[in-house]
């Protein structure tokens, strides 16, 4: 249901608008709080057209393929008004990094480290992705903005603060380790120097 209501507020923001268009949005701005795949989106357009939700145009183009454009109705509208107007369902948080963070016990420190670097490169990917769509979309300040694009905004700026925080955390965990390490390579050479001579043979 969560994704019938996404595509019914994209298609009322953005619609007419055509499937792929649809795919691209999900992917380019709306990744860190929720997504959906080819596979999804154009089986569920079909339901939402059979339901009288949206409504679909075909249009012909030439030296391209045809393409549909969706439009969303006023039984759709309904149906997406009741939805935002209707009680929030309880946070349920899936992020596989932190799961497989909370099992790195059974690693080298060093393997640790570099996945937390390696989940660190991701973020900083789609950071800098975020960013430039903020500077290519959002160059006027919120109170200048349409309605539509303010709330945009609102989800690409969670992102962005969201991006940096999971950088910060990374950095932090990263140094921990490597703190961790060096004591345990201190106490290791301490023992060492401080272990009792083999007993010579009388």
């Amino acid at each position: 249901m969560s994704l019938q209501n996404a595509l019914l507020g994209l298609i009322s923001s953005m619609g007419p608008v055509s499937g792929y268009d649809l795919t691209k949005t999900f992917r380019l701005s709306m990744a860190h709080y929720w997504h959906a795949s080819h596979g999804q989106i154009y089986p569920l357009l079909e339901k939402l057209r059979r339901d009288g939700l949206i409504v679909c145009q075909h249009v012909r183009q030439q030296d391209r393929p045809n393409k549909k454009l969706y439009s969303i109705t006023p039984k759709g509208r309904d149906s997406l008004l009741r939805w935002l107007r209707a009680p929030r369902a309880p946070i349920q948080m899936k992020n596989e990094g932190l799961l497989k963070t909370r099992f790195f016990a059974n690693l080298a420190p060093e393997e640790a480290i570099e996945q937390v670097r390696s989940e660190r490169a991701s973020y900083e990917v789609l950071l800098g992705k975020y960013r430039d769509l903020e500077r290519a979309f959002f160059a006027v300040p919120p109170r200048e903005m349409e309605d539509d694009a303010l709330y945009t905004y609102f989800t690409l700026k969670r992102g962005i603060m969201f991006l940096r925080d999971s950088i910060d955390w990374c950095d932090w965990a990263i140094r921990s380790l490597q703190q961790r390490r060096r004591r345990n390579g201190r106490q290791s050479a301490a023992g060492s120097r401080q272990s009792p001579p083999p007993a010579g043979k009388s």
